[in-house]
């Protein structure tokens, strides 16, 4: 019983480690505005997700713009393929 019982409680705390990060690809469908979910496929990242800016998913109009003062824990982020994230604003990243 008491091994069953650590085996449990250990699953439990080590629970986010089991937790696979979304991807959330930049696709700028609306608009530049990074906090629009419709620009995103998946919806706004989350904490944990991995980003990734591709400009072979956006046209240069709608690369994506922090305009707002924001503070996030992705995974990762990645820009590749001379993608373009512009930062109007203070941004935390941790």
């Amino acid at each position: 019983m008491i091994k069953k019982l650590f085996f449990v409680a250990l699953l439990f705390f080590n629970a986010p480690f089991f937790v696979n990060a979304t991807i959330k690809i930049w696709t700028g469908t609306i608009n530049p505005n990074w906090n629009t979910a419709g620009n995103w496929s998946g919806g706004l990242p989350v904490t944990g997700d991995s980003i990734v800016i591709d400009a072979n998913n956006y046209t240069l109009a709608n690369a994506p713009v922090i305009s707002s003062n924001s503070s996030f824990s992705p995974k990762n982020i990645t820009v590749q393929n001379n993608g373009i994230l512009t930062i109007n604003a203070s941004l935390t990243v941790t």
